[in-house]
């Protein structure tokens, strides 16, 4: 992602917390799959992306987290948990059945509970 558009902390070996800032670009979804591919090739298979701070969701990001999801085994604790408050952003994600991929959360605390047990 260009400078200052996103954070990482890893959290535990198998989790990472991924804050996009309101500095993310149009090309947000590329930049969230290449960060989402990076961090899987690392063992990290526990993530939560955190979607507070932009003003938007398009469909390239949704695109990059449905498809960052879809290789990730539920049973193994494996999963991504969205931090929104945004109600729309909620909407589309729920809207979009997106449920049984994406866990939903208002919060940090909230997404680290909301990912499947390890």
């Amino acid at each position: 992602m260009t400078a200052n558009a996103h954070d990482v902390e890893l959290v535990d070996d198998r989790t990472a917390i991924v804050t996009l800032r309101a500095a993310a670009t149009m090309s947000a979804g590329e930049d969230v799959a290449r960060v989402l591919a990076e961090l899987s090739a690392q063992g990290i298979d526990r993530l939560v992306i955190d979607l507070r701070s932009p003003q938007m969701l398009n469909s390239k990001v949704l695109d990059a987290l449905v498809r960052g999801a879809a290789g990730l085994d539920p049973r193994r604790g494996a999963g991504i948990a969205v931090i929104t408050e945004q109600q729309y952003v909620r909407m589309i994600l729920e809207v979009t059945e997106t449920g049984g991929l994406l866990f939903l959360a208002e919060d940090r605390d909230e997404a680290l509970e909301a990912l499947p047990p390890r």
